[in-house]
């Protein structure tokens, strides 16, 4: 007996199907410039600068798609007079939290239920004021795909269709603006596994993952060694149970 089984981890798609399942990407052009929000006023911004925490951003930008993280625990929003699009510029932070500019800014995908999201392009702008900054693209295993470097005023672009999950900015003191990202889908897509009877046997066919057995549906699962698809199988009285493993 053969079903259908899927089960989704935070950062892990571990998925068992008898029917094609569509991951559908959410296809969307996003320019987030930081002015919807407070910027601190009245301040220098200077390394070990205090920043209130309503200042900061973290997650409040998570229903665009992106969440920043810096070592202050987010980014810190400025009001500047050199702002690329005014008012508000966004630059790191060190724990207090206070401004930094030795750390770097990092900012990672998600989709709106939390789940990990790839985009296409990512770009933003640096001030006029910015030292040379590097800007590096990850994929969802974390290997990095490729980085550009650029001084102040620059803007600096990334672009890998359906591969990036995060980026990082660091290097030259910096604040920036106009973040700016494309192409936000599902960074574990859809898998299809295919069961289908073949003379007395069985075949399986799968378009991606690791093939996976199990004696019961809530099992312990593992590995088919040397499967590659097509997979075939002679049914015996006892029950397997197939999904894929996507890493």
């Amino acid at each position: 007996m053969f079903r259908l089984y899927q089960n989704l981890k935070t950062l892990r798609s571990v998925c068992a199907i008898l029917a094609t399942i569509l991951c559908k990407p959410v296809s969307a052009a996003v320019v987030i410039n930081f002015d919807d929000r407070p910027g601190l006023t009245g301040v220098a911004s200077v390394q070990g600068q205090p920043v209130p925490p309503a200042y900061v951003v973290h997650d409040e930008y998570l229903p665009l798609g992106v969440r920043f993280d810096s070592a202050g625990g987010g980014v810190a929003l400025v009001r500047a007079l050199n702002a690329v699009s005014p008012t508000n510029v966004a630059l790191a932070t060190e724990p207090g939290p206070v401004m930094s500019f030795n750390e770097p800014v990092k900012a990672t995908f998600y989709l709106s239920n939390g789940a990990p999201a790839v985009v296409d392009m990512v770009a933003l702008t640096l001030t006029s004021t910015s030292g040379n900054s590097r800007f590096k693209a990850f994929d969802r295993n974390g290997a990095m795909l490729g980085s550009v470097m650029a001084g102040a005023g620059s803007t600096l672009q990334l672009a890998y269709s359906n591969q990036i999950h995060s980026v990082e900015l660091e290097q030259g003191s910096f604040s920036f603006d106009d973040f700016t990202f494309s192409g936000l889908a599902a960074a574990f897509p859809g898998a299809t596994l295919d069961i289908h009877p073949s003379g007395s046997n069985v075949v399986l066919n799968w378009t991606q993952g690791t093939l996976q057995e199990a004696d019961t549906p809530d099992g312990t699962y593992t590995n088919v060694t040397g499967a590659i698809s097509p997979y075939y199988v002679t049914p015996s009285a006892g029950r397997k149970f197939y999904r894929l493993q996507i890493q």
